[in-house]
């Protein structure tokens, strides 16, 4: 969570478009955050580095593909 906008309370969302290595590690970019400015996609690139996916495959042998993925920034009330 983006901690200046934890301070203040504000949920948000980021929106990443992701290559899926064949290793399963991602490489994203945001396409999309909101509310803007407040470090939600950052944060949501952070959290997407930390993941691992199983690659798609071909033929029986790992490929490279594409994921796009919404991470939600929820307070607990």
């Amino acid at each position: 969570y983006p901690q200046r906008a934890l301070v203040r309370e504000i949920e948000g969302a980021a929106d990443l478009d992701c290559i899926v290595r064949v290793t399963g590690q991602l490489a994203c970019v945001v396409t999309s955050e909101t509310p803007a400015t407040w470090g939600f996609g950052e944060a949501a690139l952070a959290i997407a580095a930390a993941y691992r996916m199983a690659p798609a495959t071909r033929d029986g042998a790992p490929i490279e593909g594409r994921y796009r993925m919404r991470v939600p920034f929820r307070l607990q009330r």
